[in-house]
């Protein structure tokens, strides 16, 4: 594990635990529980950023006996060209529109 990311499989351990320690934090975008359909690609031009600023995509990572309702999702806080990832055990409602 990275000293200061997350990841799916982190959350799963140790959710797993004899304590069921749930978690929350911020995940790479590569090999770290992140989907494919709540990616967003990096923006560069500042023209660019204004238009994303306070894109959210979401999803409940499900299929996981071992930890379910599992949530990563992605945040487009500008400026800057990355989009943030959080993965979050916290049992949070998704709720909004899908465009």
């Amino acid at each position: 594990m990275d000293n200061l990311y997350n990841s799916a499989a982190f959350c799963r351990a140790a959710f797993n635990h004899k304590w069921k320690v749930l978690c929350h934090g911020v995940a790479r975008k590569g090999n770290r529980g992140i989907p494919a359909c709540v990616s967003q690609q990096e923006v560069i031009s500042r023209k660019d950023q204004v238009k994303v600023k306070g894109t959210v995509k979401a999803a409940v990572l499900e299929g996981d006996e071992g930890r379910p309702n599992l949530i990563a999702s992605s945040v487009c806080v500008c400026p800057g060209p990355l989009p943030g990832h959080p993965v979050t055990d916290k049992n949070v409602g998704i709720i909004g529109n899908r465009k």
